[in-house]
C-alpha cells in the first residue's frame, strides 16, 4: 500500500500542473480544469482497478473531455466549455470501452457485406 502523503504529493502535482497550464494563451482554461475535474470523478467512481489502470484512464478522460469540450457545446444547452469538458471526461471512457465490447460482439464481415449490398 503506498503512503498516503506521497499519494497526496502526487495529487498536488498533477493539480498543479493542470492549473499552470490553464494559464497558457492557446489552452483553454476552463475545458483543460472541466476535463481535470469530470476525469476525476471519473476515476474516483472506478474503485475496483488497479491503480495505473485507473491512471492511464484519467490521462485518456482528461484528453478527450478537453478535446470533446467544443463539440459538445454546440450540442447540450450548457455556454461554459469546462462544464462540457467535464461531462465529457466523465462519460468519455465508459462510453469507448462500451462501444469496443459492442464492435467484439458484432460480426463485421456480415455488416460490412450487408452495407455493400451483398446478401448470403
Amino acid at each position: 500500500m503506498s503512503e498516503p502523503v506521497s499519494t497526496l504529493k502526487a495529487a498536488a502535482l498533477l493539480a498543479g500542473s493542470v492549473g499552470v497550464a490553464s494559464f497558457w494563451p492557446s489552452i483553454d482554461g476552463n475545458a483543460l480544469i472541466g476535463a481535470f475535474a469530470g476525469a476525476a470523478v471519473f476515476v474516483l467512481h472506478r474503485r475496483e482497478q488497479l491503480l495505473v489502470v485507473r491512471l492511464l484512464h484519467f490521462c485518456a478522460s482528461v484528453a478527450i473531455g478537453y478535446l470533446a469540450a467544443p463539440e459538445l457545446l454546440d450540442h447540450l444547452p450548457v455556454r461554459e466549455s469546462g462544464v462540457s469538458a467535464a461531462i465529457a471526461a466523465a462519460c468519455a471512457v465508459t462510453l469507448i470501452r462500451a462501444l469496443i465490447d459492442a464492435l467484439d460482439k458484432c460480426d463485421l464481415a456480415a455488416l460490412w457485406n450487408t452495407v455493400r449490398g451483398r446478401r448470403k
